[in-house]
């Protein structure tokens, strides 16, 4: 497979397996991501329109994450999705591909001081305070 899976898949496929998924897939509802990042994943290398399609029908959240290693408030702001949906996605789009790690990445791999969940007006979701042990 490419490294840009995205680019050989057609929109209307995508489509249809947000369709198959909305029908036989698993629940797409996205856990608190501060108290579980593992839950959460975004796809790296994906286009605008496949990105609006599956934000437009998928329960998401907007996560801003700091871009280490340039100067000044650079940050990008990514469509974070459920986990088992993203795969279910893509293995009933590409049933012969093995390995989809490549082309997502979990929020557990960022460091936390990276990234924060925005809430609708686009303000961080303050973390909440670990308790003491």
């Amino acid at each position: 497979m490419p490294k840009q899976i995205f680019k050989t898949l057609e929109l209307t496929t995508l489509l249809v397996a947000l369709d198959h998924l909305e029908e036989y897939g698993p629940p797409a509802a996205l856990a608190d991501l501060y108290a579980a990042p593992g839950e959460g994943v975004y796809l790296k290398y994906v286009p605008d329109a496949h990105a609006a399609a599956l934000a437009g029908r998928l329960p998401h959240a907007r996560v801003a994450f700091k871009v280490p290693g340039t100067r000044g408030r650079s940050r990008e702001v990514r469509h974070v999705f459920n986990r088992a949906a993203v795969l279910h996605l893509l293995k009933f789009c590409f049933p012969d591909e093995p390995d989809f790690g490549p082309y997502l990445r979990t929020l557990s791999s960022v460091g936390e001081k990276y990234w924060k969940v925005l809430d609708a007006d686009g303000e961080p979701i303050p973390r909440p305070k670990r308790g003491k042990a």
